[in-house]
């Protein structure tokens, strides 16, 4: 029998990065700042955000960020279903990188 285990997961497996993806056309001065571009977040707190914007929790993909930022919007609504501080504060930052991507995308992963 061996004696040995599996390597430890790289460590960028442990976050997940959301990015706009903008064409040349769309580009804007506002939308160049990085900060408002990419969002990166532990992993678990990542697919979490996902699946509360009811996206489900897959571990990459994109959307169009026209059809992002309003999920985003709604749950920065002030209602009792929208209380949960954390989630409320990433929802925010990932509305950023939404509203950055303009008519791009929002890729993850």
């Amino acid at each position: 029998m061996h004696d040995y285990g599996m390597p430890a997961p790289h460590p960028t497996f442990s976050r997940l990065r959301f990015a706009a993806a903008v064409s040349s056309k769309s580009e804007s001065p506002r939308s160049s700042l990085p900060t408002e571009r990419l969002l990166d977040v532990p992993r678990d707190e990542g697919l979490d955000l996902l699946d509360w914007l009811g996206l489900g929790r897959p571990d990459f993909g994109a959307i169009p960020a026209r059809e992002l930022a309003p999920r985003c919007r709604r749950r920065l609504w002030d209602v009792p279903r929208n209380a949960q501080p954390s989630l409320r504060t990433r929802t925010g930052e990932l509305l950023a990188v939404a509203e950055a991507a303009g008519e791009g995308m929002v890729m993850f992963g």
